[in-house]
């Protein structure tokens, strides 16, 4: 085999071999692209003293045009019937995650840095692909590699921001989930600690009610009105029960997808967990007072 053909022959291998490494850089590119953030959820929010749709949605959304969606998800007709303890849902697409303390200019200082530094060491090694199947001529060879380096290297530079970023996301996601989880904790225990309160005084005001009714004492369309205002309460907390019981699924789901993803092992992930048991208190809290009132519900029926 002449000269000419040996250089080409070798420039082939050492392009063949670059190639290789090229597939493997790729697909790792497109590995890490892939992986998404977790999807995002409905938000439920226990109303507070002074706030409405409109603050709720400004809250969650950064502007509070959003009220009618917010009222709508929430299965609530007439926007001012919302009152402190009733529990709104915030549509997953309305969320705004974009909301945090992260230094824009800082954030793209970093993707720059981190950037470069991935092309760099990408670029190096598929230059050096470049020439691994070359004996003789290694230049010709080198040269083929470069192109292709440089190539491997600007996916595989652009895959590693890509992570990184995503990285950057899931922790502010978990620090938000971990507020939110807290703030939805502290607003249920309040409600706990009134609906203990009501309920112990919705049950001696209807016992006394229907002895005096008995004894001719009080009306029976007074009786009435009094099955009224408990149901309408029962009605409220069973809801806040069932969406309790949501928000505590979308919490094990957020806490099951921070471990089994990328920040498995931050060690902040387990005050999520920690949240997620208070709500399961909280949670069975509430079924017990929702019960007896609605034992005192079933009492006013007879």
């Amino acid at each position: 085999m002449n000269g000419s053909a040996q250089s080409l022959n070798e420039t082939v291998s050492g392009f063949a071999v670059a190639c290789r490494f090229l597939l493997f850089f790729i697909t790792a590119a497109m590995t890490i692209s892939c992986v998404s953030n977790p999807p995002r959820t409905d938000v439920t929010h226990i109303v507070k003293p002074g706030e409405d749709f409109k603050s709720i949605s400004t809250q969650y959304t950064g502007t509070p045009d959003h009220y009618k969606a917010i009222a709508a998800r929430s299965g609530v007709m007439k926007l001012s019937s919302i009152k402190p303890g009733d529990s709104v849902v915030i549509p997953a697409n309305l969320v705004n995650q974009g909301a945090g303390n992260s230094s824009p200019s800082r954030a793209k200082t970093d993707t720059a840095r981190t950037l470069a530094e991935a092309v760099a060491v990408a670029t190096a090694l598929g230059a050096g692909a470049g020439a691994i199947g070359c004996k003789n001529n290694k230049s010709s060879c080198a040269a083929t590699g470069a192109g292709i380096g440089a190539l491997t290297g600007l996916l595989a530079g652009t895959a590693v921001v890509m992570a990184k970023q995503a990285f950057v996301t899931d922790e502010e996601r978990l620090n938000q989930e971990i507020t939110h989880a807290k703030e939805y904790n502290k607003e249920l225990k309040a409600h706990n600690l009134q609906l203990t309160n009501d309920v112990k005084k919705l049950t001696a005001e209807s016992n006394s009610l229907k002895q005096r009714v008995r004894r001719g004492q009080a009306q029976a369309d007074q009786l009435a009105a009094q099955k009224q205002k408990v149901s309408g309460l029962l009605a409220s907390n069973q809801k806040l029960l069932t969406d309790s019981r949501t928000e505590l699924g979308r919490q094990e789901k957020i806490y099951s997808e921070f471990k089994s993803g990328k920040i498995a092992t931050n060690p902040e992930t387990e005050k999520l967990m920690q949240e997620i048991t208070v709500l399961k208190t909280n949670i069975t809290k509430l079924d017990g007072e929702t019960k007896k009132l609605a034992a005192v519900n079933d009492r006013l029926s007879v």
